[in-house]
């Protein structure tokens, strides 16, 4: 089974940079050394079912293409709100989750599709796609990415999944799941 790269954003949205000058006479709970990096996860309990290649590749041009080039008119063609997920605890929204609005999600953009996820997409193609098969009716598309964060010695693991179903015959994001 190919391996799935999975975001981890917990740790990374929530460490601050440790500065010694402003906390020097407080303790302090940050981090002095934070070090994170990419890696692919391997995940052997997903129910795998074949999809045509030109159909992965449609998809990566038409839905993960517009993520790497933060293309928010096509990312509006290829969003399905409600979005499930955790993505409003990323952005630090303070209301209930089915009071994220659409509005919200674009207010964040760069939030969600922060520079290193932007760069672990770049590395992959359509053939790092994930087809996982919950029942004859639902069929999901899940592109992931992993990181591995290091905080003072003891390593943290955690993922992003972009969860995309079919919506009316075309690829849609519907989840933006954490996972770690």
């Amino acid at each position: 089974m190919k391996g799935t790269t999975i975001i981890l954003m917990f740790g990374i949205l929530s460490c601050q940079p440790f500065d010694s000058q402003d906390n020097s006479t407080q303790k302090n709970n940050y981090a002095e050394s934070i070090t994170i990096k990419a890696i692919p996860v391997k995940d052997s309990t997903r129910n795998i079912i074949s999809i045509d290649t030109l159909e992965l590749k449609s998809f990566w041009t038409n839905c993960i293409l517009p993520i790497i080039n933060s293309d928010e008119k096509k990312l509006k063609q290829i969003i399905h709100f409600p979005l499930g997920g955790e993505w409003g605890y990323i952005v630090g929204l303070k209301k209930p989750h089915i009071l994220w609005t659409e509005r919200d999600f674009y207010d964040n953009l760069d939030k969600l599709f922060y520079p290193e996820l932007i760069d672990s997409l770049k590395t992959k193609t359509f053939e790092d796609v994930e087809v996982y098969n919950h029942t004859d009716e639902l069929t999901e598309l899940l592109v992931g990415v992993g990181f591995e964060t290091w905080i003072d010695g003891f390593k943290d693991e955690s993922a992003v999944i972009l969860r995309f179903k079919q919506i009316n015959g075309k690829w849609k994001l519907y989840v933006f799941q954490l996972a770690g």
